[in-house]
């Protein structure tokens, strides 16, 4: 069972990185949700939940997949590998995406978020043409995170307080560490 700390940064991985997807996404097929992320919690069994809004699903109903999608396949990637590199980074600090990666698979509970990342390379292999893995996207989103590591953390910290905390919460969170960071 994992410590409510390691819990707690794996989801805080996921949650920051589905604000920030959505704060920077230049085109949405939607309109953007209100809250990208519901809720996160940690569960009495040492496990997390974060619920957030998709970016980008393979289950939406596309007959072509056009360039433009693009952007939000590898951003929704991000999210889902976010979590388990944020608990990695956690466990190890700062290294390169792709040695935080290799910490992620081995002890960092992501079969859950690859299972969904292998649905979003599909569509992005029926788009580029390419064989994408994991480690492709595992530096950009240490970057991201490691950027916005103070958002990270105090969602970490308010997370293993309150174990469960709802979106708005969530959001004011990561937009408060962001911007007091930007204002110094």
């Amino acid at each position: 069972m994992d410590s409510p700390e390691a819990v707690a940064h794996h989801e805080s991985g996921h949650a920051v990185a589905a604000v920030l997807a959505f704060r920077r996404a230049r085109w949405l097929p939607r309109s953007p949700p209100r809250l990208p992320v519901r809720y996160c919690e940690i569960g009495a069994n040492g496990t997390g939940t974060t619920a957030a809004k998709n970016i980008y699903c393979p289950t939406w109903p596309i007959d072509v997949l056009v360039p433009r999608y693009r952007p939000l396949m590898e951003a929704q990637v991000c999210i889902y590998l976010a979590g388990g590199v944020a608990e990695a980074i956690h466990r190890c600090g700062p290294r390169s995406g792709r040695e935080l990666w290799s910490v992620a698979e081995s002890c960092c509970a992501v079969d859950g978020d690859l299972q969904r990342v292998a649905d979003v390379f599909g569509d992005l292999r029926r788009l580029t043409g390419y064989d994408l893995y994991p480690q492709h996207f595992a530096d950009r989103t240490a970057e991201m995170l490691l950027t916005h590591w103070c958002a990270v953390e105090a969602l970490a910290a308010a997370l293993v307080d309150e174990r469960r905390m709802e979106g708005r919460r969530v959001e004011r969170i990561v937009v408060e560490a962001i911007e007091g960071v930007m204002a110094q």
